[in-house]
């Protein structure tokens, strides 16, 4: 009945627009792409009027059934898109019940026996009941909302956060004067040598990682979870490894390009992250 997409017609096609079949979700952060797709004409990609890109975008949308356009979307040109369910659909799919059993986070345990645990350092006058955690070094791999709000909040209460992103991916920039918040910023080009080992500097002197992207994303420039806890396997001080994933474990989801607050439609607002420490800093 319904398609949301994101960024197209610029600010238009954040709308809500109505298919021939069930809810669904696509978007993504280059409008290029949808336009093309759905061939939204050249004069129409301008349309000033919200109401009036809407109409454009209804026209168009109109001619697909969801699970056409979740296709055409998704498996054909890597948009973030998922067909939308009700509590009691999203319950009974294959998707919901691989979820049934896991909980808001999980938390895994990876012993050293050379890491014995210990706190960060604290930075005399300035590590406060007001600040606890300044002392904290933490490496930011996120983007977009669920896990660049995670940082913040870490930031807020005192840790130095670092984050990294690329000058080769788009990103939703007016997003960063409240995800940005506390933070500093960087870019690092994870295809060249040099900018993956200077990535892997900040990593071997951080305390916690977060990795806000698909999995198997970092994996392929060598930051995934096991070369990042294999970074610290011979240190005296291990690495706090968190992933914010909105992607589950089932491979027919962890295979598709989604949004954070997409998935939160497909799973019923709710969400989770997995925690792997290796002993703290």
């Amino acid at each position: 009945m319904v398609v949301f997409i994101i960024c197209t017609v610029r600010y238009t096609s954040t709308m809500v627009h109505v298919t021939t079949s069930i809810d669904i979700c696509v978007g993504s952060l280059d409008p290029r792409i949808c336009q093309d797709v759905l061939e939204i004409p050249l004069d129409a990609r301008n349309t000033v009027s919200i109401g009036a890109a809407s109409e454009v975008y209804q026209e168009k949308v109109l001619k697909f059934d969801a699970v056409e356009i979740e296709s055409l979307m998704n498996d054909k040109y890597r948009q973030a898109g998922t067909t939308c369910w009700s509590t009691e659909e999203y319950k009974s799919s294959e998707h919901g019940k691989a979820n049934a059993h896991v909980g808001l986070f999980e938390i895994h345990y990876l012993p050293n026996p050379k890491q014995a645990p210990r706190w960060w350092t604290n930075v005399e006058g300035k590590t406060s009941a007001s600040r606890p955690l300044f002392g904290l070094k933490i490496v930011d791999l996120t983007r977009i909302i669920a896990s660049p709000a995670v940082t913040r909040e870490l930031a807020e209460l005192g840790a130095s956060v670092m984050r990294i992103t690329s000058p080769n991916i788009t990103d939703m920039t007016i997003l960063n004067l409240d995800m940005g918040w506390g933070k500093w910023n960087a870019y690092l080009d994870l295809t060249k040598e040099e900018d993956r080992k200077a990535l892997r500097s900040l990593i071997e002197e951080c305390d916690v990682v977060v990795d806000g992207y698909r999995p198997g994303v970092m994996k392929k420039w060598g930051f995934g979870k096991e070369e990042i806890l294999g970074f610290f396997a011979v240190k005296d001080c291990g690495v706090i490894y968190a992933h914010e994933n909105c992607y589950v474990r089932i491979f027919f989801v962890i295979a598709s390009v989604h949004f954070d607050d997409i998935l939160l439609d497909l799973r019923d607002g709710t969400d989770r992250g997995q925690i792997v420490p290796g002993g703290n800093k």
